[in-house]
């Protein structure tokens, strides 16, 4: 993959994730709640909006919650970055 459609896939999922959320009515701050890591530990509105704004994106144990609280499954969270992948 190169440099231009990885950052089209990232940017594709920082939307995602700041779309669907809003869709759902939560916050950044209840986001970062249920956005849990294998330990329990959830992130504050800082983190959230850095993904939602492509300064970083979740560490990959977070993703079954934050999918989850997206109401999405984790194939839909990275689906176009998938899709580039196979390009």
């Amino acid at each position: 993959m190169t440099t231009e459609g990885k950052r089209r896939s990232t940017a594709a999922i920082h939307a995602r994730i700041k779309t669907r959320r809003k869709a759902r009515g939560l916050s950044q701050e209840e986001l970062g709640a249920k956005a849990v890591n294998l330990k329990g530990e959830g992130v504050d509105k800082t983190a959230v909006s850095h993904w939602e704004n492509g300064i970083s994106s979740p560490d990959i144990e977070r993703l079954p919650a934050l999918a989850a609280a997206l109401e999405i499954t984790v194939d839909e969270l990275l689906a176009e970055a998938e899709a580039e992948v196979a390009a």
